[in-house]
């Protein structure tokens, strides 16, 4: 599965390419970077100024320069989000997959203690949520509908907690979040389209809950999850619009489990993880 994107050209890359274009009609999509060095501008091979994503991966770093000459840096093994500013300079990216911009802006939230949020849009298909609070007792956030109906649970701790959940929009329209907590919290949503996904074998690791995504495999994949923690360890399955797909663990405390699972062609997955501990999932051919 490949993503057809602009990118930093290189001769070996025109060459490449002209090489495909002699077999196939590649559709060139706007917005789309791929690794390589731009500066911010709407030129050709620029990087245009606007919201990115990207599926990250091992090896995934990247950099935008400000107009002040300041380096904001990022990277890892999960889903990566960046804003590039008109004023920007540059941008560089190695290892991190395909950058393309979400269904919309990220919308972001913060409060503190217990509370619903004002209404936000949101588009049909998958959406990360992303969160940090800072208290000692209970924080627990649902998706709720314009009809004040509970959809999805997004956080359940106890205690300070950074983690993130990928979930499903059932449809396009205005959602709310109800927060319950004793201290200051904050969170993001976004809203990836992406068009393609790290190839199996792939490696995953994180502390505590969190999504790892997207990576594609057709066919029996071998899904390989160690853990180190006292609590529960969940693994979900889900498909490119946030829904879910299988079961990959369930376990209570450490442990090293393997499950089996058949992978559709043309489709990317996610995974969701509830943890409180490290853990290392492994995803390969079957």
């Amino acid at each position: 599965m490949v993503c057809a994107c602009s990118g930093a050209e290189t001769g070996e890359m025109r060459r490449v390419l002209w090489i495909v274009a002699l077999a196939v009609s590649v559709v060139v999509v706007a917005g789309c970077l791929q690794d390589g060095t731009y500066t911010i501008g709407s030129g050709a091979n620029q990087a245009p100024p606007g919201n990115y994503w990207a599926p990250g991966g091992p090896s995934c770093t990247w950099s935008r320069t400000t107009s002040d000459a300041q380096t904001v840096t990022g990277g890892g093994n999960t889903g990566q989000s960046v804003t590039l500013q008109p004023s920007d300079t540059r941008f560089q990216t190695s290892g991190c997959g395909a950058w393309e911009p979400p269904a919309q802006a990220p919308v972001t939230f913060s409060g503190s203690g217990t509370q619903v949020t004002d209404p936000f849009t949101a588009g049909a298909g998958i959406a990360l949520f992303s969160f940090t609070y800072q208290g000692s007792d209970n924080f627990i956030v649902w998706l709720v509908d314009g009809n004040g109906k509970e959809l999805s649970l997004l956080a359940n701790a106890i205690g300070d907690y950074s983690g993130a959940q990928a979930v499903n929009i059932p449809s396009s329209g205005a959602y709310r979040l109800q927060v319950e907590s004793n201290g200051p919290w904050t969170g993001t949503m976004t809203e990836p389209r992406p068009k393609a996904g790290q190839k199996t074998p792939i490696t995953f690791s994180g502390t505590g809950s969190g999504e790892a995504g997207p990576f594609w495999h057709a066919g029996a994949t071998v899904f390989r999850s160690t853990y180190s923690g006292t609590d529960n360890f969940i693994v979900e399955l889900l498909d490119s619009s946030g829904n879910w797909t299988g079961l990959e663990a369930n376990e209570i405390g450490s442990t090293n489990v393997s499950h089996i699972e058949s992978l559709a062609l043309g489709q990317v997955y996610w995974l969701n993880v509830d943890a409180n501990g490290p853990w290392t999932i492994t995803v390969q051919p079957g």
